[in-house]
């Protein structure tokens, strides 16, 4: 009975009213199942513990194959004078820039 007259109480408010306690109703559901959620997910991971699989990593050994060697090598070889490359080209404009400013005499 109370239900009842309470559910017609409701259908009498505006339709904004009615909406809005509605809405505090079904956040006020969500947060007790949420609550309720996190009870259980905790007590059941505090009962069996958390069980972690050790994963097999591969050695150092395992990646030293010829063909990556290879690869190494001829990356060493094909930028190893890129360093001494860079050095001269700033060297010879360095020179050019000095060789094309005039000389100023002092008065």
């Amino acid at each position: 009975m109370v239900l009842l007259k309470t559910i017609g109480n409701l259908r009498a408010r505006p339709r904004h009213e009615r909406r809005s306690i509605a809405r505090g109703i079904a956040m006020l559901v969500v947060a007790i199942l949420f609550i309720a959620w996190v009870i259980f997910f905790f007590n059941k991971i505090r009962v069996n513990g958390i069980q972690v699989e050790p994963i097999e990593m591969p050695g150092k050994d395992a990646f030293n194959t010829p063909q990556i060697t290879e690869a190494k090598m001829q990356i060493q070889n094909s930028f190893g004078g890129v360093k001494d490359s860079l050095q001269s080209i700033q060297n010879s404009a360095a020179l050019q820039q000095d060789a094309a400013t005039p000389a100023q005499t002092i008065y």
